[in-house]
């Protein structure tokens, strides 16, 4: 097939007309909003595992027979935690 530079030509023309050009508004946009609100927003924080931990190693000093049972549901509440 022999290079026709006319479709070259043709093809070029159509993928300038295709380009995107700025549109002028005569109208400025809008103030911006700024919207101020106050309110609650959770956030993470380990005073409950600080007490838990503490808890845990009272009963354990107290009760020596419910290591296993503090144990246990440590491992648990670190599988709720991961299954979140």
């Amino acid at each position: 097939m022999a290079f026709d530079e006319s479709h070259e030509r043709r093809s070029r023309y159509a993928w300038d007309q295709q380009q995107a050009r700025p549109i002028a508004v005569d109208t400025p946009p809008p103030p911006q909003h700024v919207a101020r609100e106050t309110h609650y927003v959770p956030y993470e924080n380990d005073r409950f595992a600080r007490a838990h931990q503490w808890a845990s190693e009272q009963v354990a000093r107290k009760y020596p027979g419910a290591v296993d049972v503090l144990t246990t549901l440590d491992s648990l509440i670190r599988q709720q935690i991961n299954g979140e």
